[in-house]
């Protein structure tokens, strides 16, 4: 018969579960495509053209999406004009 154990040794991963994870974690950042580096007003550049070009596709329904960003350290503000 098999000693019981505590519910918090059942939940204590293995070694070779732990290795495991951070080979699959590894891998995904190497595989990971890399971060771009767009500055705020060419993202809300495309975040306007998404949104017009939603409009035009989806006349028959109505809304309206605006983004602020604000950079307390340096004090700047950008903004998606609505339209």
């Amino acid at each position: 018969m098999k000693p019981a154990t505590s519910p918090s040794e059942e939940a204590r991963p293995t070694r070779e579960t732990t290795v495991a994870f951070s080979i699959s974690q590894a891998l995904l950042r190497a595989l990971a495509p890399p971060r771009s580096r767009r500055r705020p007003d060419e993202i809300l550049a495309r975040i306007e053209g998404e949104n017009n070009r939603r409009h035009l596709e989806l006349k028959v329904y109505s809304g309206l999406r605006q983004y602020t960003m604000q950079n307390l350290r340096f004090g700047k503000q950008a903004w998606s004009p609505s339209g």
